[in-house]
C-alpha cells in the first residue's frame, strides 16, 4: 500500500506531466517542430531531388552564395556583392569572418571546392547549376574573391547559385558518400543534430551563424505519412507546422491551438504525356487529351476551387498573355483522334503516387481517365510508391501517362527550359528544333526584353504542341500552431529562419 505522501507525490508528478503535454510543443521547448509526409533520401546538397522535404532541410545547414526571396528576386548572401567582368565571367566578392559548424573556414577555396565537387561527373550529383549555366571553371582571385568562367552566356546564374549549397571541403573531401549523407556540414543557422531514419531530423541553433539568429533553438522535422495523423499531432499541440493538409480537410485545422497558412503556389499539375510512346507523338492526339478534360469541374470539386487554371507554362506576371486555357470540347478531342488515326481510340496507362499533400492525386487520376475514356481511350490507372515514381520520372521510363506537379519556379529563363530537348527535367522526352532554338537564344542574351520576347514565342510553340495534359496550380495548405509567428512561401521552399515562437 502507497504511503500518503507517495501517493502525493505521484499525482503531482502526473499533473505536471500532463501540463507540459498539453503546452505546444515551441512553447514548451523553444522547439519548432515540422511534420511531412516524407523523410529525407539524403542529407548530401550535392544528390538533393526535391523541394520538400531534402532543400527545405538543406536550407537551414548550408548557405548559398546567394539567396532567393520569394518574389524571385536575388540577394547577397555568402556572396555580398558580384559584377561581369565580361560576358562569360562573373566575379563574387566573399562574405569574410565566417565559419561552418566544424571550425573550418569559409573562403574562396570552399567555394572552389564545392564547385569542383557539383561538376564532378562521376559523382552523378543532381545540382543543376553547371549544366544550366556552362559553367565550366571557377578561379580563386584572392581569399575572398572568386571568378565563375562559363563556355556561353549565363542570364540565369543568380537563379542557379540560389540553389548549390556551400559545404565545408575538409570534411567532404576526408569522408565518403556514405557518411555525407547523413553528416551534413555547412554555415546555416542551423547545425546537424540527429537523423532518425523515417522518423526524425533535429538540428539545434549555430551559435556562431555569421547572420541573424533564428528564434527558435531547434527544429525537429517528423516523418508522418498519414495526413489525418499530422493534423490530429497539430491540434493537439504536439507540432507547431503540418505540411500538406488537402483542401477537403482545411476546415479541421482551425481549432483553439492551430489555425490555416494557404499561400497560392508556383507548383504546376499536368499529366504527362511521352512521346517516347508512338501513340504519342502526333500533335493532334496531345491536344485531343487537353479538350477532352473538364479542368474547372475537377478544380472545384476535388480542390475545393482552390487552384489557378493553366493558360501558361511560363509562371505570370512573365507569361505570355495571348495564350488561352484549352476549353473543355469531348466532340473536338474525338475528331482530333479520328484525324490522327485513332478513331477506335487506344489503351493506355496513367501512374500517380496517390499523394494526397495538395489534393487526392488518386481520385484525380481516376477523374482523368473518366474523361478520357469518354472520347474513346481505354486508361486504367496505376498507383506507384513515391520514390519508385520519381526514379521512373527523372530517369525518362515512364512511356504512358503520368500524373505529376513540379516545377515552382519563378524564373522565365528556367521554366522555359523544362521542354529543352536536353534538359534534365524535361520529363516528356519533348522535342522541338523550333522551340530549343529559341530558348537556348534566350538563354544566350543578356537583353532582358529580348529574352522574354524570344521566351513568349517559345511558350506559345509549346502550348499549341502540347507534352503535357495542362491541368493547375495548386494552393499549398499548411496547418499552424497558434504560437508560431511564421508566413509560407509560394515556392515550396519551407524557411523558417523568420519564424518567430510568440
Amino acid at each position: 500500500m502507497f504511503k500518503k505522501s507517495s501517493i502525493g507525490v505521484i499525482v503531482l508528478t502526473l499533473m505536471v506531466s500532463l501540463m507540459i503535454f498539453a503546452v505546444p510543443a515551441s512553447a514548451q521547448q523553444d522547439t519548432i517542430t515540422v511534420a511531412s509526409s516524407q523523410d529525407c533520401k539524403t542529407l548530401d546538397p550535392l544528390f538533393f531531388s526535391n523541394t520538400h522535404p531534402e532543400r527545405s532541410v538543406g536550407h537551414h545547414f548550408f548557405d548559398g552564395l546567394v539567396w532567393r526571396e520569394p518574389n524571385g528576386e536575388v540577394a547577397p548572401n555568402l556572396a555580398t556583392s558580384w559584377k561581369m567582368i565580361d560576358d562569360y565571367t562573373w566575379e563574387f566578392k566573399l562574405r569574410e569572418g565566417v565559419k561552418f559548424h566544424n571550425g573550418e573556414p569559409f573562403n574562396a577555396e570552399a567555394v572552389k571546392y564545392t564547385f569542383e565537387r557539383i561538376m564532378n561527373d562521376e559523382l552523378q550529383g543532381r545540382d543543376s547549376m553547371p549544366s544550366q549555366t556552362t559553367l565550366k571553371e571557377v578561379k580563386v582571385v584572392d581569399e575572398y574573391t572568386v571568378r565563375f568562367i562559363t563556355e556561353e552566356k549565363a542570364p540565369t546564374m543568380l537563379y542557379w547559385l540560389a540553389e548549390s549549397m556551400i559545404v565545408a571541403p575538409e570534411h567532404y573531401s576526408s569522408n565518403d558518400l556514405d557518411y555525407l549523407s547523413s553528416n551534413p556540414v555547412g554555415t546555416g543557422p542551423y547545425k546537424f543534430e540527429e537523423w532518425q531514419r523515417g522518423s526524425r531530423i533535429v538540428m539545434s541553433k549555430f551559435e556562431d551563424y555569421w547572420g541573424e539568429n533564428p528564434d527558435a533553438e531547434r527544429i525537429i522535422w517528423r516523418n508522418i505519412p498519414e495526413t489525418s495523423t499530422r493534423i490530429a499531432e497539430l491540434t493537439t499541440g504536439n507540432i507547431d507546422i503540418a505540411v500538406g493538409v488537402p483542401p477537403d480537410q482545411i476546415e479541421s485545422v482551425k481549432t483553439e491551438n492551430s489555425d490555416l497558412a494557404p499561400v497560392e503556389g508556383l507548383r504546376k499539375y499536368f499529366v504527362g504525356m511521352p512521346l517516347t510512346n508512338p501513340k504519342l507523338e502526333s500533335t493532334k492526339v496531345r491536344r485531343a487529351l487537353n479538350y477532352a478534360v473538364d479542368v474547372e469541374t475537377l478544380i472545384e470539386t476535388l480542390a475545393s476551387g482552390y487552384g489557378e487554371r493553366l493558360s501558361y507554362v511560363i509562371n505570370p506576371p512573365n507569361n505570355n498573355k495571348d495564350l488561352e486555357a484549352y476549353e473543355y470540347n469531348p466532340e473536338k478531342a474525338r475528331e482530333l483522334l479520328a484525324e490522327a488515326g485513332y478513331e477506335e481510340g487506344f489503351s493506355i496507362d496513367l501512374y500517380t503516387t496517390g499523394g494526397t499533400q495538395y489534393f487526392d492525386e488518386r481520385q484525380l487520376s481516376v477523374a482523368i481517365a473518366s474523361y478520357l475514356n469518354e472520347v474513346g481511350l481505354d486508361v486504367t490507372v496505376k498507383s506507384m510508391e513515391e520514390s519508385t515514381f520519381r526514379e521512373n520520372l527523372f530517369s525518362r521510363e515512364f512511356d504512358d501517362l503520368f500524373l505529376v506537379g513540379f516545377g515552382a519556379l519563378i524564373n522565365p529563363m528556367v521554366e522555359a527550359m523544362l521542354f529543352e530537348t536536353e534538359f534534365l527535367d524535361n520529363v516528356c522526352s519533348y522535342s522541338n528544333p523550333e522551340y530549343d532554338e529559341l530558348v537556348n537564344k534566350a538563354n544566350s542574351t543578356m537583353d532582358r526584353d529580348e529574352r522574354i520576347d524570344l521566351i513568349n514565342k517559345a511558350e506559345e510553340i509549346v502550348w499549341n504542341d502540347p507534352p503535357w495534359l495542362y491541368l493547375w496550380q495548386p494552393y499549398s495548405f499548411y496547418g499552424i500552431s497558434e504560437e508560431l509567428e511564421w508566413e509560407p512561401r509560394p515556392d515550396d521552399w519551407l524557411i523558417l529562419n523568420d519564424a518567430e515562437i510568440e
